[in-house]
């Protein structure tokens, strides 16, 4: 296990590894970087295994999440979204991205860049409902702006874990809703931006998500590698790859997502302009299938789906301007294994799609699709009621709090701007945020177990002479008793502690931002901000 995790390290603090970990051969298609405004992002077309068949004209395009980590988790399995994809006789292409992003990129340049994409993939395999979209996490919510920007592309869109109500959630929960008020809105993304020399480190989004599922991050996936070392360690270090690599953001893109979706709720609200357009949730008309999990604390069904009776007035009118929404909820699955687990992409996104004809000609209206054992779908109709009950409706109940919390954020940022910004911008430059960057906790952590602490050298000759002989135990043995008892014991504690820090966070928050004498100064429209 030491060895495992001084490779870890070591694969880790290597920068000349590609940037991304599809494990799937391909070949370049289009590249943003030579766009008329350059973006970091590439379309590759994935190289069919041998003895493929294609069955179908239209092809799929999926694209990786830009939240902080390299591209192309969804491909880096044995078994992932890409191989199923690929197994139901699709031509597949892949959106991936690079480590920096491109000196002024921003969001609506991101967006341009996917429409590129799609147009060539439509221009390349022409069918009348256009390509299929599988899109993770943060691409799910950019490529169905891109589709309200651009109301002329067609095709079928499978966000995945993708949130686009913000404000929703279960009160009292672990979630991440009261991180924004924790850390006075926007504020500390745009000083540490600044102090990356413009662009913001994708180790600040990781180590974000590693603090806040800390069961896991800290513990769980370690002892799974222990317990199953000789199994597991490959599967450890492979995903690891991908964990220990970071993308980053222009400080313009960070701002931009915080204030317009996380903190600022906009598009829900119908107050989203994109190049001085209004978008419309509504004029989404293309088949949507929304995939979310009860087990994702990070965009659970509530925040993937509660925009929906919030922007349709009934479920009738939804009807009347021709939507199809469908849905499809996991009971179980996390933030990150409902896009990298192999089984759920196998008894879940393959049934999805490979019965897309299906749901393509349902009647407009809300469904649930539920796959069956056999590969089939359980097609239901649904109402707003249906999706009412997926939280506690207390995103409605804090909606002062959370307009509060916008407010404080744009207070904040318009003074920091001001005054701090300008100093902090002259006194940084490449160097400076250099070291910045290799002073975060996540790189830190590696230097101990990696080939610069020179305690670790006899590990090169320890390492053979350990793995030749192998013992099985019996299940009954004491020492493997005692490890799944404290595997047991520790996680227990920590979800604990997850779930006491969560109802702290909630507490501070609630008595800062939802009290009368906050939402008078902060939302009062004769005090100027």
């Amino acid at each position: 296990m030491i060895d495992a995790l001084h490779k870890r390290s070591n694969q880790a603090l290597r920068n000349t590894e590609r940037e991304h970990v599809l494990a799937t051969p391909y070949k370049m298609v289009l590249d943003g970087r030579t766009f008329d405004k350059p973006v970091n992002y590439t379309l590759v077309k994935l190289k069919p295994p041998d003895g493929f068949v294609k069955k179908h004209h239209r092809a799929v395009m999926g694209i990786s999440p830009r939240a902080g980590r390299r591209a192309g988790i969804a491909g880096t399995m044995d078994v992932s979204q890409a191989t199923v994809l690929l197994e139901l006789g699709y031509e597949v292409y892949w959106v991936i991205f690079t480590r920096e992003p491109e000196p002024g990129q921003t969001i609506p340049d991101t967006f341009e860049a996917i429409r590129a994409f799609i147009e060539l993939v439509s221009e390349r395999h022409p069918h009348p409902s256009g390509p299929i979209l599988v899109a993770n996490c943060q691409a799910g919510w950019a490529t169905f702006f891109t589709k309200l920007r651009h109301r002329e592309l067609k095709f079928t869109l499978i966000p995945i874990a993708s949130p686009l109500s913000y404000w929703a959630g279960n009160r009292w929960s672990v979630s991440m809703r009261p991180y924004a008020g924790l850390s006075g809105g926007a504020l500390i993304p745009a000083f540490l931006s600044d102090l990356g020399n413009g662009e913001f480190d994708g180790a600040l989004l990781a180590g974000n998500f590693e603090t806040h599922s800390l069961t896991n991050t800290a513990f769980a996936k370690i002892m799974r590698a222990l317990m199953k070392v000789d199994v597991e360690r490959n599967k450890f270090l492979q995903m690891e790859k991908w964990w220990n690599w970071y993308a980053r953001l222009n400080k313009e893109e960070i701002l931009w997502v915080l204030m317009n979706l996380f903190i600022g709720n906009k598009p829900e609200r119908g107050e989203l302009e994109i190049d001085g357009e209004k978008i419309d949730m509504q004029n989404f008309d293309d088949l949507l299938v929304v995939f979310s999990s009860q087990g994702d604390d990070i965009a659970p069904p509530a925040q993937c789906l509660k925009w929906i009776p919030k922007v349709y007035e009934s479920l009738d009118a939804l009807k009347q301007l021709g939507r199809r929404i469908v849905y499809v909820t996991h009971p179980k699955a996390g933030h990150l294994a409902i896009f990298l687990s192999g089984i759920v992409a196998k008894k879940h996104l393959g049934p999805v799609v490979a019965h897309i004809r299906q749901l393509e000609s349902l009647a407009p209206g809300l469904y649930e699709a539920i796959p069956q054992n056999d590969g089939s779908l359980a097609i239901e109709a649904r109402t707003f009621e249906d999706i009412q009950k997926l939280d506690d409706c207390s995103g409605e109940e804090l909606k002062p709090m959370f307009e509060t919390i916008s407010s404080v954020s744009k207070f904040n940022l318009g003074l920091y701007e001001t005054f701090v910004s300008p100093i902090a911008r002259s006194l940084t430059n490449e160097g400076i945020a250099g070291i910045v960057r290799g002073m975060n906790p996540l790189r830190l952590s590696r230097y101990p177990f990696s080939s610069l602490n020179p305690f670790l050298f006899p590990l090169t000759f320890a390492v053979p002479l350990i793995e030749k002989p192998q013992i099985q135990l019996d299940k009954e043995n004491f020492f493997l008793a005692v490890e799944r008892a404290i595997n047991e014991a520790g996680i227990a504690l920590l979800d604990l502690f997850t779930q006491t820090r969560a109802l702290a966070y909630e507490t501070i928050v609630e008595a800062n931002y939802n009290n009368y004498l906050t939402h008078w100064f902060f939302r009062n429209p004769w005090i100027p901000h």
